[in-house]
C-alpha cells in the first residue's frame, strides 16, 4: 500500500476551482483596465480638442495683431514721409 504523502493524488476539483478563481480575477482586472483605458481616452480626446481650439484662437489673434501692426506701420510711414 503506497504512502499517500509520497504519492498524493491530485484533487482535480480544487484545481478547477483555482483555475476558475484565476479566470474570474483576470476577467475583473481586464474590465477594470478597460474602464481606465476608456476614461483616459476620453481625457486625451478632450485635451486634444482643447489644444486644437487654442491653436485656432491663437491663429486668429495673431492675424488680428498682424493686421493692426501693419496699419500702424502704414500710418507711421505716411506721417514720417510728409
Amino acid at each position: 500500500m503506497p504512502n499517500e504523502e509520497q504519492n498524493p493524488k491530485p484533487d482535480f476539483y480544487k484545481l478547477f476551482l483555482m483555475v476558475g478563481e484565476i479566470k474570474g480575477t483576470m476577467s475583473e482586472m481586464k474590465d477594470q483596465l478597460k474602464s481606465v483605458t476608456i476614461d483616459h481616452d476620453k481625457r486625451i480626446n478632450s485635451l486634444e480638442d482643447d489644444t486644437s481650439n487654442m491653436k485656432a484662437k491663437a491663429g486668429i489673434i495673431g492675424g488680428f495683431v498682424g493686421f493692426i501692426v501693419s496699419i500702424i506701420g502704414i500710418a507711421i510711414s505716411y506721417f514720417k514721409s510728409n
